[in-house]
């Protein structure tokens, strides 16, 4: 009888400590399962804020070549014409290409005296109702004088003077100082009108006439022939980066570095407020530099930032270890299940006390140390005797009973946890850094805090050396993709001089066969500009999609011989080639569509080329086909199927030509040569 009044007055202790450790394990799992969690969407969020930023300033630095590009076109040339203008603007493809700009445009720096031939200059050109506006008497202007494509937004532009307006004024002359790309504030454009009205900005660009570059401010000033300029609508500027990078995220952008609705530019959900608490808590500030001027950037987290199925977790850990210690506790009480709850209890203790952390059970009372696991009196240095005397305050170096019960007082409100960074004290008097979780149980007889204690001596160390090791590795990464686009941008620019240079000798020869020659070598080096240009344009910068650049050269073709009523159809694969490969490849498909346009309909006869480009059963082949006259067809057998003939054998391929009625030309690669693009899938064929 005695020892079963025993096992009775153990009975409800037992339950209590039962239910307090299946409680204390729930807890600690919940907790790492949630900030694990946390933690993958913060990384989400930064990974996917810092590359929309990465693709703004990658478009504004795109389009910035565009400036330069123009302003390389008016360097080769003594004069250039309102129609060489719209012809060399039409090249650039700007809304296929360069999405979100309105136009490339020239402005004349003019002093006051010539406004008057200014006008009559371009009213003689064409622009019968030209004028300078708004006209205020003053000693100098900037006239728009072209401005391409010559939509009604941008007409209504011409004779501008953007001079007399003092955003613009400001970076046109920051432009003229530096001979460096400027970008405005904040304006409205000219073009707006009454539908659709957006804020927008320019960019410009200095033109000092041809000659070497000025040295020093005074020569800038005195050298100014006029300003290269674009300008944009903010909302069609960030519309294709608000489609691809912006579906979780909510950005704005300020003018400047306030955040106020005066400086607010765009808004990616410009129909709802401003949320008081973002997504999770998630939400930064940042800056873009921009040349001679800067955005600020807010951004907050969107529901689809954290597309994770198992946010489910958490709440059904709770579930399933409320249940737990709910039927622990209920099987301890019962007389008929006390020896296996004790057992289960033992075993619960085990784990406690094999857990690779710290874990300590505090009396509620007076912080005393009842129980402390094994990883505790190792990391301690102490045993079990000497921590039963310690409490909290006395191990924890920067702790005393009112910080203590600061901490915890959400606890005592009903917080489920509280976590706080400390230092414990050795025996010795050392100390180490830890990371402190702390749960209440009030009904426990008496009330008892768990700690559960997490070591952060090597964590921090390993992230640290984790935090330099990544910056090293992105700061390599990042400088050989701007070798590569600078290698890729020096080439094309090169290239666009060399191009340029033909073009205007060519001009100037009265020999129609040697003027035709010189135009096909120019062709020529227009498609190796092109390619490079992909590569600079790309995000990978060793291989170019020879498909695209097919259908591109279709367009330039199509441009240069719209006198002819020929038909030219490019079907080509998404296909990736080395760089090795893309330029043979590309100056081969140019050679064979020229020769047939040039050759295969003579006396004004219409028909239809048609190239093709494949990548089936390991094989890459390239065909152009015509309905022309056929290969007895005058200058058929010329320097350009040499040319053919030398590049497929350096591409290790092999040549067919079929002939009748009309002409077709097969180039068979090898296997490998070329990869379909991933994820690609075959275009449409474009006409």
């Amino acid at each position: 009888m005695p020892a079963a009044d025993g096992l009775t007055a153990r009975t409800p202790r037992t339950a209590w400590v039962a239910l307090a450790l299946a409680l204390l394990i729930t807890g600690l799992a919940w907790i790492t399962v949630s900030k694990a969690l946390d933690a993958a969407a913060r990384d989400r969020f930064t990974f996917r804020r810092a590359e929309a930023q990465s693709v703004i300033a990658s478009r504004l630095a795109a389009y910035e070549q565009t400036l330069f590009g123009a302003l390389g076109f008016l360097k080769a040339s003594e004069g250039v014409t309102a129609e060489e203008w719209r012809t060399f603007v039409a090249g650039l493809r700007l809304e296929s290409r360069f999405p979100g700009i309105q136009g490339v445009g020239y402005a004349r720096w003019v002093e006051g005296g010539a406004v008057d031939a200014l006008v009559a200059e371009q009213r003689a050109a064409g622009l019968e109702d030209f004028r300078i506006w708004p006209d205020e008497g003053r000693s100098e202007y900037t006239a728009i004088v072209f401005l391409e494509p010559m939509t009604a937004r941008n007409r209504r532009a011409l004779g501008f003077d953007m001079f007399s307006e003092a955003v613009r004024r400001e970076a046109m002359v920051a432009a003229r100082d530096t001979g460096r790309t400027a970008v405005s504030g904040r304006v409205q454009l000219v073009q707006e009108t009454s539908k659709d009205v957006q804020g927008g900005f320019l960019a410009y660009l200095p033109h000092y006439g041809n000659g070497p570059e000025p040295a020093t401010v005074e020569e800038r000033r005195e050298r100014l022939r006029g300003f290269v300029y674009a300008p944009f609508r903010i909302r069609d500027f960030m519309a294709p980066v608000a489609a691809t990078e912006l579906a979780a995220l909510r950005l704005r952008i300020h003018d400047g570095d306030g955040i106020g609705e005066e400086t607010l530019f765009y808004d990616s959900h410009p129909d709802a407020p401003w949320p008081d608490e973002p997504y999770l808590g998630l939400e930064a500030l940042t800056t873009l530099e921009l040349p001679h001027h800067r955005w600020t950037l807010r951004w907050a987290a969107m529901p689809g930032i954290d597309p994770d199925a198992n946010r489910w977790a958490p709440p059904l850990i709770l579930v399933i270890g409320g249940i737990f210690g709910a039927l622990s506790f209920s099987a301890v009480r019962s007389t008929a299940g006390l020896r296996q709850a004790e057992d289960h209890s033992a075993r619960l203790g085990r784990i406690i006390e094999e857990a690779a952390t710290e874990v300590y059970v505090l009396d509620a009372r007076d912080l005393r140390i009842r129980q402390a696991n094994r990883v505790a009196r190792r990391n301690l240095g102490r045993e079990d005797k000497d921590l039963s005397d310690l409490t909290l305050v006395d191990i924890q170096t920067d702790m005393d009973r009112a910080r203590f019960a600061t901490l915890t007082r959400s606890l005592r409100r009903g917080s489920d946890h509280v976590t706080y960074d400390s230092r414990h004290r050795r025996e010795d008097g050392t100390t180490y850094d830890v990371e402190v979780t702390l749960q209440l149980h009030p009904t426990s007889v008496p009330p008892v805090y768990h700690a559960l204690v997490v070591d952060m001596t090597d964590r921090r160390r390993a992230e640290a050396a984790l935090g330099i090791a990544l910056a090293e590795t992105r700061e390599l990464l990042s400088e050989k993709e701007t070798l590569l686009k600078e290698i890729h941008h020096r080439v094309k620019n090169n290239l666009q001089v060399i191009w340029s240079l033909i073009r205007l000798e060519a001009a100037d020869i009265r020999d129609d066969a040697v003027r035709a020659r010189l135009e096909t070598v120019a062709r020529r080096i227009g498609v190796l500009g092109e390619i490079h240009q992909q590569l600079y344009s790309s995000s990978n910068f060793a291989r170019v999609d020879i498909g695209e650049h097919l259908r591109r050269l279709g367009d330039s073709l199509r441009a240069l011989h719209a006198h002819q009523d020929v038909e030219i159809a490019i079907d080509a694969d998404p296909l990736l080639c080395d760089i090795e490969v893309a330029i043979p490849l590309g100056l081969i498909a140019n050679e064979l569509i020229s020769n047939s346009l040039e050759h295969a309909f003579p006396d004004g006869r219409a028909g239809r080329v048609t190239a093709t480009l494949r990548a089936r059963d390991g094989v890459t082949s390239l065909t152009v086909a015509d309905d022309g006259v056929g290969s007895g067809g005058t200058g058929r057998t010329g320097l350009g199927l040499r040319l053919v003939q030398a590049l497929t054998r350096q591409l290790g391929g092999t040549l067919e030509v079929e002939d009748g009625p009309g002409t077709l030309t097969r180039i068979v690669l090898p296997e490998a040569t070329c990869a379909p693009e991933a994820g690609g899938s075959p275009p449409a064929a474009a006409h």
